[in-house]
């Protein structure tokens, strides 16, 4: 997909080269950098991924999302776009990438401190038992169709967010039931869903 594509509806500066650019796929931890592969540098509390800018070019990223001033010289034919918050450029470019399978599909948020993942098996009970294909994503994990996919967190990360989402719509899901943490919310992690 054209990087122009994936930029879509996000503010962002072009600090060099030309959104031209054909992306393969998205990543955010540099040891899964590849050819052809957009890398977003997230600050995080103990980890800046601005320091691993180098590591991602030396696996093959030449497109790179940054939220700081960096010095792009000498990252041959690479293009680099700031943005004011990458977690959030993360999260919308996700859904241009996987074709916003979240607007192909009910969704239904669950928030709160307690009781989330009971309320997502009763409303999975009751959508399966109406003869709904439904998955959801949360605590316990991921689950559509005959699939169940472990989570690091009750809310994944935007980018595997949207990636479960695009093969839940391609597996004929027609309802998705998620958890959403308030950290899930704060760390911009379901940006971009608009749930019914």
């Amino acid at each position: 997909m054209k990087l122009s594509k994936i930029l879509e509806k996000i503010n962002f500066t072009l600090l060099c080269g030309d959104t031209d650019f054909e992306i393969k796929d998205i990543c955010y931890d540099s040891r899964k950098a590849a050819d052809g592969f957009l890398f977003v540098a997230m600050s995080g509390t103990n980890v800046d991924g601005h320091t691993f800018i180098d590591s991602a070019y030396k696996n093959g990223a030449r497109a790179f999302v940054v939220e700081k001033d960096f010095n792009f010289l000498g990252y041959n034919n690479s293009v680099f776009i700031k943005v004011s918050n990458a977690r959030e450029a993360l999260a919308l470019m996700s859904k241009n990438f996987f074709g916003k399978p979240d607007e192909k599909m009910k969704m239904i948020g669950i928030t709160g401190t307690k009781g989330k993942s009971s309320i997502t098996c009763i409303l999975k009970t009751v959508l399966d038992a109406a003869g709904f294909i439904t998955g959801t994503i949360g605590t316990t994990g991921v689950s559509y169709a005959d699939i169940t996919e472990t989570t690091v967190n009750t809310t994944p990360e935007s980018y595997e967010t949207y990636r479960i989402l695009d093969k839940m719509y391609k597996k004929g899901c027609q309802y998705v039931i998620m958890e959403v943490s308030s950290q899930g919310l704060m760390m911009h992690r379901v940006d971009g869903i608009m749930y019914d």
